[in-house]
């Protein structure tokens, strides 16, 4: 089996990869200030943010490049 990324930089708790929204009757807080509302049937948004090295040095500059990738998940039933 072979690793879909690697280099991956994100050092929690300051950057984590993961980070959850969930469901609450005053609106959507993040999970872990929910609650007894922090669990995974509550969850309505997955931020994923990852911090990426290359492998690689810059031909140019010779300096090790970074890259940062965001994403989101959303769930959209009630």
């Amino acid at each position: 089996m072979v690793p879909f990324l690697t280099n991956v930089l994100n050092s929690p708790p300051a950057q984590p990869i993961f980070k959850f929204t969930c469901d609450t009757p005053t609106g959507p807080l993040p999970c872990a200030a929910a609650g007894i509302y922090g669990v995974a049937n509550n969850i309505r948004d997955v931020d994923i943010t990852l911090i990426v090295m290359t492998r690689q040095r810059d031909m140019q500059t010779q300096q090790l490049k970074l890259v940062e990738l965001n994403g989101r998940g959303h769930r959209v039933n009630p």
